[in-house]
């Protein structure tokens, strides 16, 4: 075994999904994703308010235009898609390393953990959710313009 003793070799990814849980919020199986495992990237931040707390969760998604992404909750699971861009021109580019791929993430709600809003600002896509007593309702969240 290598690394410090006492300390889970799996180290950060048992720890995102430790948060994840806490929060309420939990990565559920991705069976046709056609992304590796981590793209896009998240974080996952926590905003208090008087109001009450708020999760924002926040993917990277560079080279993605609104028109090309889709969030959509059906029961209890958050899914975000994105359709890459597919440039016809293999030589268009001299080197290429914005990753503008077709992904698919989801991520498992709680019971009343409810998605108010999303917005993409420079490559970042950022999904506000909210704990409130709710019943779920199938639907797709709008990306649009506004702070969050």
């Amino acid at each position: 075994m290598s690394g410090a003793p006492g300390r889970d070799a799996r180290g950060p990814a048992l720890r995102a999904r430790f948060v994840l849980h806490i929060h309420g919020l939990e990565r559920a199986p991705d069976a046709g994703s056609a992304a590796p495992d981590n793209y896009p990237p998240y974080d996952l931040v926590r905003l208090r308010r008087p109001d009450g707390d708020r999760l924002l969760l926040v993917l990277a998604v560079a080279g993605f235009a609104p028109e090309r992404l889709e969030i959509t909750v059906a029961g209890d699971q958050l899914s975000i898609s994105g359709e890459g861009t597919g440039d016809g021109d293999p030589n268009r580019f001299l080197y290429r390393g914005i990753a503008a791929r077709r992904f698919r993430r989801a991520f498992r709600l709680a019971p009343g953990l409810e998605v108010l809003s999303a917005e993409l600002d420079r490559g970042l896509l950022s999904i506000l959710l909210a704990i409130r007593p709710t019943d779920r309702v199938d639907r797709t969240i709008v990306i649009g313009p506004g702070s969050l």
